[in-house]
């Protein structure tokens, strides 16, 4: 990347999209007293593999320049061009070389593209959903495998989890051994991804959480530092060999297998040939009715033990109304996830921070066990801990107000007329 556009974007990663080879031959155009008034180009351009063996040839490129100053002089050799019957070339190579692998430029995101029917069948919807889920799984293992960047591994686990609130929700529309199945697979990738994905986060958010401590005990959390990276290297050569591992291969090809075949024109399942947005609806209503079990307990106590569980419920919620959102886009569900967003974005934070400081107290644990941290070192992470945990207090506080809101009786009304009938 040239240093001035790398000064004006300053990327974190910068990721190969495409490898072409390129062959090209200069021609020098010179008038009757051999004065050069221009130059032709010709390029061949193909696409190449990683192993070096080409690909797709794309059209042969003709480029005609003028020298400056020549340009009028150089205007017969357009006409030539112009009467040969030459086309104009179209696209970017770029675009043409991606297309040789059904791509387009900038065609990576995290959204669902999917078009949907409202009539479509449930079991039909839920696989097209989850396929494209566990397609931007296998897109990111590369930068994971190769540690270009950590919203590889962040937009993989948020993919799995999304996979994971969708089975939940496909009771009697999927066979129910199989749901089973891929939910216990899940529950493992989880598990085995948790700890590189914890660690990253530390390590990026490290130089927020030092300034938390006094400035003269700043420079004792040097060797937590050593520590995390130390830890964050071993997990990622877990995940890599994971990654790579015939155990995960089968599950990817069970998965694929699964998702991709002929659907049978009829099911046994109570749901599975219902209209999605039937499905969807009765679902946003239950899943909405479990965030409101918590309405008549003690919240700051209940938000302290029970935040996974809280956090999980309204990334269900939230989900299913995005599906929803997704089969009416004019529908009422597109107010209802700005206002839930706020809520959620906010228990995502008490929950990741949740899990820093169960993290750190492992590491402190850890360490100890190592016979690593020298006194001072221990002093500041406790006197960290203690920070992080006041912050913890002041996050649920705000969080406890945002709740009353989510499952007050205006919202409520909300769900119950749009999704209560369903």
């Amino acid at each position: 990347m040239p240093d001035a556009l790398y000064e004006a974007t300053r990327p974190r990663a910068v990721v190969e999209q495409v490898l072409s080879r390129i062959q090209s031959r200069v021609y020098e155009l010179r008038d009757s007293k051999g004065k050069v008034i221009g130059r032709i180009t010709i390029v061949h351009q193909n696409q190449r593999h990683e192993n070096n063996r080409l690909g797709s040839a794309l059209p042969t490129r003709l480029y005609a320049e003028p020298i400056r100053g020549d340009e009028k002089s150089f205007e017969k050799v357009r006409q030539v061009i112009d009467q040969s019957g030459l086309k104009a070339y179209g696209k970017d190579p770029l675009v043409q070389l991606l297309r040789f692998d059904d791509r387009s430029p900038c065609d990576y995101s995290t959204r669902l593209r999917l078009n949907l029917n409202p009539e479509q069948r449930a079991d039909e919807a839920s696989r097209q959903i989850m396929l494209q889920l566990i397609q931007m799984m296998q897109l990111n293992e590369y930068g994971i495998r190769d540690d270009i960047d950590t919203e590889f591994l962040r937009d993989y686990r948020s993919a799995l989890h999304r996979v994971h609130s969708l089975l939940g929700q496909l009771k009697d529309v999927i066979p129910e051994d199989t749901r089973q199945r891929f939910e216990d697979d899940l529950v493992w990738l989880d598990a085995e991804t948790s700890r590189l994905y914890e660690l990253n986060n530390w390590l990026l958010d490290f130089d927020q959480y030092r300034g938390l401590i006094a400035d003269d005990e700043q420079l004792y959390l040097d060797e937590l530092h050593g520590w995390l990276r130390t830890q964050r290297h071993a997990a990622l050569m877990s995940v890599v060999q994971l990654l790579a591992s015939g155990k995960y291969q089968k599950f990817m090809k069970r998965w694929r297998v699964f998702l991709e075949c002929e659907i049978p024109e009829h099911s046994v399942l109570r749901w599975a040939e219902q209209p999605v947005h039937k499905v969807t609806g009765r679902r946003i209503w239950k899943t909405y009715k479990a965030l409101l079990d918590y309405k008549d307990k003690d919240l700051p106590r209940l938000l302290q033990i029970d935040l996974a569980r809280m956090d999980q419920l309204t990334a269900t919620l939230f989900d299913l109304l995005t599906l929803s959102s997704m089969l009416y886009p004019h529908g009422r569900a597109i107010d209802m996830i700005r206002e839930l967003r706020i809520f959620s974005d906010a228990l995502g934070t008490c929950v990741a921070s949740q899990r820093q400081i169960q993290l750190l107290r492992s590491l402190i644990r850890e360490m100890k066990e190592g016979g690593l941290p020298q006194k001072k070192t221990e002093a500041a992470m406790d006197e960290l801990l203690n920070c992080m945990l006041d912050h913890q207090s002041d996050r649920l506080m705000n969080l406890k107000t945002l709740f009353v809101d989510i499952i007050g009786d205006d919202m409520r009304k909300r769900f119950k007329n749009v999704y209560g009938k369903s």
